[in-house]
This record gives structure tokens, sequence and C-alpha cells, in this order.
């Protein structure tokens, strides 16, 4: 653990490709847990989107993670919550 936070010092890593690929699997993985299709399908594009970042460079990076997490997260919940008060009320 050691090497890798002194290795991380010193050579530039890129952090957001890797926070999209995880939240894109946590994201996938909630979708098929609980059975909701396009909480999965969101996820897995958005987990797809993990290669986006290394072809744009500086603020621009921001920008596609903005998208991915609106893409993957917040469109998905936007749908089961509407699904969820349609069926509710």
């Amino acid at each position: 653990m050691m090497i890798a936070a002194i290795f991380a010092f010193f050579v530039r890593f890129p952090v957001i490709p890797i926070m999209l690929l995880l939240s894109g699997i946590a994201v996938t993985l909630t979708g098929l847990t609980i059975k909701f299709k396009p909480l999965a399908i969101c996820g897995i594009l958005g987990a797809l989107t993990f290669m986006l970042p290394f072809i744009f460079k500086g603020n621009e990076q921001v920008l596609v993670y903005a998208l991915s997490i609106i893409v993957m997260m917040i469109i998905p919940g936007h749908i089961l919550q509407f699904l969820s008060r349609k069926n509710h009320v």
C-alpha cells in the first residue's frame, strides 16, 4: 500500500476514468439487484464511458464526467421515481 501511495505521488494517475468505471459497475449491480432495466442499461453505458476522459484533456474531463453521471444516475433515478409515484398513488 505504501508503494502505491509513493508511486501515485510521482506518477500522474487518471482518477476520473477509474471513478466512472467503478460507479458504472455499482449502478449496474444496483439495477440488476432491484430488477430495474433502465438503471442497469444506463449503468453499463456509464461504465463504457470510462474511456472518454482519456480523449479529452483538462476541464473537458470534468464535463465528460458530469455528463456521464447525468446519464448513469440522474435520468434513471427520475424514471424510477416517476414509476414509483405512478404505481403507489
